[in-house]
């Protein structure tokens, strides 16, 4: 019974709403008569561009609902007044574009009134947010959305897993969507996970604070992107960059990059329809309009590998790839179905991005062709329906499908490509090391180590007496050997050793290592027989790993000098999410806008890694995944989350005041292949307890308030609750492990992450162009991922757990120059502190394996910037 009673509650809160991002905004004001200051009833209101409008109602207030973002012309016409145009109105997406019109009688006024501007000062905006439009991105000194981030002062960035640190919280915290849904990589976290060309951006809105409760799963940021769609008139772009000025002189005085980008983008009716139809004799209702768009940036960077590449021909042209090498592209058709836009609209979306690029790092200065080689492949398509219900409601519904995987191959090379050596070291390849410094840390001092072991294995060991038929000095098959028993500890004649001077027979100043006689190289053993690390009369062989026959010490320079470093990895990820949105957007009176929303997401993970690649053992038991044998580390699985969630918030606006305020219930399982191992949570409401389940569910509150104090000020402030799922690897994390490290385990009772923020600020214009902004803002966070020690001493383990904490505060002041007089900019100063437990998700498996006590108290984290400039 308790079942039916929470599925009944659950049931509830889905049928009046349903999680989207939003896509459109808001026109609205009031109608008065000019010389009178009396309200104007049935005053028609229209916008030309998207052929929309309202009727002012008997107090002469008007709304017109789901404008996409924009700028516009608002028109208003009323019998024996004279025609009001207010042009350059800019829609912003989740904003009010107020408009009032003042209409004076024809018999005073024969001409149109026409108003040009906006405000400066949103009066409903109640969190910090930063709003780029398409034509202010195109202008800027960057090429991708992502790179306009580094401008936000409340950002640091982390170049190596591509985030950003948004007011002081970690770099997974932020949510990236496109068009109102995800493309951030649930297993991993990381930055944007496509690549979005800034041709193909209508608008982009920063949120740092405050965000409301159609947004969750986010702690620090929301990044929304708005797509571009065709318009009735077909319009083109190319740009094409280069720092190759193609004059030696000139590239002399920079340090060019082999830098080439280009981007195109075309949109505009859509001809089939608008033309060759309509000649066979077949109309189709409304107007359909597309809008597609590319990008292509190759790069050797400011760190080029010497290197030769495949070169293809494409035109004529012969082409080749560079060090860096990343494409997008991005499509968008759009069928309105009623000559007023968004009435009846379908829309299809496909974008995508596409990397391949070469990792760069010192150490492979002398084998750049061993470099890690990483391939990033990401796309997303989706289905959109908006339908205007009555001038004061309308929903849309969405289907998508994101998906993005990533492979790094080790040279380029899959886990059976890669050179291996097995515990007899027959057959197969020398050890793969920095024969010059053991730069990997493994096999490291003189790092041709010998072995005394038992060599009596019915195979020729280097060093085994031999009749060298063709007299070169060297065994060659064929060649008669004595395969001898020589596990004694001493040398006995044909154990190999260390021949420095090439002359075939040991000397006494030729140095060795002793690893062991168990045949297995271990760092730990004593250097020779007599441990005194030395070679001692002949009696500590060594393996010639690059057969130069000598000796190799370390040099101390820091680069691999053959083969590939010791944790060298594969890894190959796919994450398929499937996603179902749907939300509903209604005016109820003048002065509540209610909107609510639902979204479910199915996950497909498939997480396939192998580290210590070069590692094989033959007689390994059968393990999960490809190539069972390779690798000390092994880490396969494919699972199957589902998550979702469930929101309802009203926006009031009244003349002095707005209030934003909503609830949200975000809820998550971590799929059946680990169902068996979640601990059930338990189901209240009201306190009242309902039932056991193992969908975990978070509800957030959330309240924004904005009080125009004057035409010029206006005084904000936001408070909510945020939990975000932590990334899936930490659940599912289960590496299969054939070394002495600590283990490593995921954990599927992990629970959510929780922040509780709170901001202050206040705006004011100096002018109709010039602006200031100064906000103070506090977060509070717990239940971040950390590590902790599980199982009993000596057999310990380390696991994801909610443990750690910490608390951002700071004050932000910026200024914004709208364009005038030829120039546009602003500038922004940033004071913050970032405190917590730990900087990493690892912390304590990484103090563990250090041997270093935990931290006590909270410090400085890794990413704390007490204070940032941007201009």
């Amino acid at each position: 019974m308790k079942r039916f009673i929470f599925i009944g509650f659950l049931a509830f809160l889905l049928i009046p709403s349903v999680v989207h991002g939003g896509e459109t905004g808001k026109i609205a004001g009031r109608v008065l008569d000019a010389s009178t200051g009396q309200a104007l009833p049935f005053v028609n209101v229209w916008v030309p561009d998207i052929k929309t409008g309202a009727v002012s109602d008997a107090s002469g207030y008007y709304h017109i609902l789901n404008v996409p973002p924009g700028t516009y012309k608002v028109v208003a016409r009323m019998m024996g007044y004279a025609e009001f145009e207010a042009t350059e109105v800019r829609v912003i997406v989740d904003q009010t574009a107020t408009v009032n019109v003042e209409l004076s009688q024809e018999a005073y006024q024969l001409k149109e009134i026409k108003v040009i501007g906006e405000r400066i000062i949103p009066r409903d905006v109640t969190q910090s947010k930063e709003v780029i439009s398409g034509e202010d991105l195109a202008v800027m000194p960057v090429q991708t959305p992502q790179e306009a981030l580094l401008t936000e002062t409340s950002a640091v960035t982390d170049p190596d897993r591509g985030e950003m640190h948004i007011r002081g919280g970690r770099g997974g915290e932020v949510l990236y969507l496109v068009d109102g849904m995800s493309i951030k990589d649930p297993l991993v976290g990381g930055g944007f996970g496509m690549r979005v060309g800034s041709n193909a951006v209508e608008e982009m809105a920063i949120i740092v604070g405050g965000w409301s409760a159609e947004f969750g799963n986010a702690q620090s940021g929301v990044i929304n992107l708005v797509t571009r769609e065709g318009s009735q008139r077909t319009t083109g772009r190319v740009l094409y960059k280069t720092d190759n000025l193609g004059y030696q002189a000139f590239n002399d005085m920079q340090q060019p990059t082999s830098l080439d980008y280009t981007e195109m983008s075309m949109g505009g009716p859509e001809p089939i329809t608008r033309y060759l139809l309509p000649a066979l004799g077949v109309r189709v209702p409304g107007q359909v309009s597309y809008f597609v768009s590319g990008t292509g940036e190759w790069t050797d960077t400011y760190y080029p590998y010497n290197v030769r590449r495949p070169v293809f021909e494409m035109g004529g042209i012969e082409l080749s790839d560079r060090q860096q090498n990343y494409y997008t592209a991005n499509s968008k058709l759009t069928w309105n179905l009623s000559e007023q836009k968004n009435q009846k609209k379908l829309t299809f979306g496909f974008r995508g991005s596409w990397v391949k690029r070469d990792g760069f790092g010192w150490k492979w200065r002398y084998v750049p062709e061993n470099c890690y080689k990483v391939r990033e492949e990401s796309y997303q398509a989706s289905l959109a329906w908006n339908h205007t219900l009555t001038g004061n409601t309308f929903y849309t519904a969405n289907l998508s499908k994101f998906s993005t995987g990533r492979e790094v191959l080790p040279g380029g090379h899959l886990p059976n490509e890669i050179v291996h050596y097995t515990g007899t070291r027959h057959g197969t390849s020398d050890d793969p090391l920095d024969i010059n410094m053991g730069y990997s840390g493994g096999l490291d001092g003189r790092d041709e180590p010998f072995v005394d072991q038992d060599i009596y294995n019915g195979l020729y060991d280097f060093g085994e007496p031999f009749v060298d038929l063709d007299g070169d000095g060297f065994w060659q098959w064929g060649e008669p050997f004595t395969d001898l028993p020589a596990k004694n500890g001493h040398y006995d004649l044909g154990e190999p050793f260390r021949d420095w001077d090439g002359n075939g027979q040991w000397d006494g100043d030729e140095p060795f290592d002793d690893y062991g006689t168990d045949g297995l190289p271990n760092t730990n053993d004593a250097d020779g027989s007599e441990g005194n690390g030395q070679y001692d009369g002949g009696d500590e062989p060594f393996y010639d790993y690059n057969k130069n026959g000598v000796r190799d010490e370390k040099t101390g320079d820091g680069f691999i000098d053959w083969g590939y470093d010791q944790w060298t990895q594969w890894h190959k990820r796919r994450t398929d999410i499937y996603t179902l949105k749907a939300d509903v957007t209604t005016q109820r009176g003048q002065n509540h806008l209610l909107k609510g929303g639902f979204e479910l997401n199915y996950h497909e993970i498939n997480h396939k890694e192998i580290q210590y690649g070069w590692w094989q053992d033959v007689d390994r038991e059968p393990v999960p995944g490809e190539w069972p044998n390779i690798g000390v580390f092994r880490d396969f699985y494919f699972r199957t989350p589902l998550t979702g969630a469930v929101y309802l918030q009203d926006k009031v606006e009244t003349e002095g005041m707005v209030i934003n305020g909503g609830l949200r219930l975000d809820f998550w399982g971590p799929g059946a292949q680990v169902g068996e191992l979640r601990e059930p949570r338990k189901i209240r409401i009201f306190g009242w307890e309902v039932g056991e389940t193992a969908i975990e569910g978070k509800i957030s509150p959330r309240l924004g308030i904005a009080y125009p104090i004057t035409e010029k000020d206006l005084l904000y402030f936001s408070y909510g609750h945020f939990s975000q799922i932590p990334e899936f690897q930490y659940l599912y994390s289960d590496t299969t492990q054939f070394g002495s490290a600590i283990r490593l385990y995921g954990n599927p009772n992990i629970s959510a992450e929780q922040t509780v923020a709170y901001e202050l600020g206040v705006k004011h214009a100096f002018t109709d162009k010039l602006a200031i902004d100064l906000t103070g803002f506090f977060k509070d966070v717990r239940g971040l991922v950390d590590t902790e020690q599980g199982g009993v001493p000596p057999l310990t383990y380390q696991i994801f757990v909610n443990k750690d904490y910490g608390n951002t505060r700071g004050i932000e002041i910026s200024v914004d120059k709208r364009y005038s007089n030829y120039v546009a900019g602003s500038a922004s100063y940033t004071l913050a502190w970032a405190m917590g437990k730990s900087s990493s998700d690892r912390q304590g498996y990484d103090y563990d394996y250090q041997g270093k006590p935990l931290p006590l108290r909270e410090y400085p984290l890794n990413w704390d910037q007490r204070h940032a400039v941007t201009v």
